[in-house]
């Protein structure tokens, strides 16, 4: 993967002299050296969670969707953890901890409201899909989680360390919004997101899979390594672009991306309409998530 960040750009400096990163609270602290942990197990993760009760919250409301309702009666962060299952479980709260550091306005297409829309929906969908490729897929639906809640982190950033820039770009997004937001990333500030958020991983250490996948998933001909994450981000965006969810430019899936993954059509429409189907469960999460 490049890291190169495009040159001669003063908000590349800016951003490359960024020293103050959020510190992560102590929960999130733990559940990062859960992912080190060979030996962890759920016992281990809800006494985490448990010291978060927004973190607790949360994961107890997502368990509540329907496609996990008909396992099991969820009461409980303990309940939700079993259902949820270990992995999955842990990814979901690590994605939350670290999004949440950032400070993010209200309102626009990149909002606080819409990236928090588009991240919950896309982990949901790149859940789905995973159970749509061939057995044997060397990818792992948490990280396949994580990577969707956490693609987009790099407006975050830009929100948070950048607020003048980061409106004038939201406005643009909401006065031209048949414009290529790619274009206009780069014309207004000489650096996009994915880059921006591939930064961000790296500083943070962040696993091989979850830079990969933040950095390339508008890259619809990436092969490289861990190219099955950022491909399904790519097919997730074009997906909920057909619902008005995120700021892909077409909903058109590629034919030759579907083949190369042994996908088609018909299974993309299923796990999408899955997903939508529980629409107001995912959207109440959502509304938890903000309000926080």
């Amino acid at each position: 993967m490049s890291s190169d960040f495009p040159p001669n750009n003063d908000l590349q400096e800016r951003i490359e002299q960024i020293t103050d990163l959020p510190a992560f609270p102590e929960v999130s602290q733990s559940l990062l050296d859960l992912l080190d942990d060979d030996n962890a197990g759920i016992t281990q993760l809800e006494n985490i969670i448990a010291i978060d009760p927004i973190i607790s919250a949360q994961i107890i409301r997502y368990a509540h969707a329907p496609f996990f309702r008909a396992y099991g009666e969820v009461n409980s962060a303990q309940d939700a953890i079993k259902l949820l299952g270990y992995n999955k479980a842990l990814y979901f709260a690590l994605g939350l901890a670290m999004g949440q550091r950032f400070s993010i306005p209200d309102g626009g297409p990149i909002g606080k409201e819409a990236l928090w829309r588009h991240s919950v929906y896309t982990a949901s969908l790149m859940q789905e899909l995973c159970t749509c490729l061939p057995s044997g897929s060397d990818i792992n639906p948490g990280m396949a989680y994580l990577s969707g809640l956490l693609h987009d982190i790099g407006f975050f950033v830009l929100a948070h360390y950048f607020p003048a820039e980061f409106n004038t770009l939201n406005c643009s997004f909401k006065e031209f919004p048949k414009q290529s937001r790619r274009d206009m990333e780069t014309t207004q500030l000489g650096v996009r997101h994915n880059i921006v958020g591939a930064w961000l991983m790296r500083k943070w250490s962040m696993p091989g899979p979850l830079t990969i996948a933040v950095f390339e998933h508008h890259n619809e001909h990436y092969k490289g390594e861990f190219h099955l994450y950022a491909n399904l981000l790519f097919i997730c965006d074009r997906l909920l672009h057909r619902y008005g969810i995120g700021d892909a430019s077409s909903s058109v899936v590629p034919e030759s991306l579907m083949e190369s993954l042994s996908l088609d059509d018909e299974k993309l429409t299923l796990a999408i309409e899955k997903v939508m189907a529980s629409r107001d469960q995912l959207d109440g999460l959502i509304n938890v998530i903000i309000e926080d």
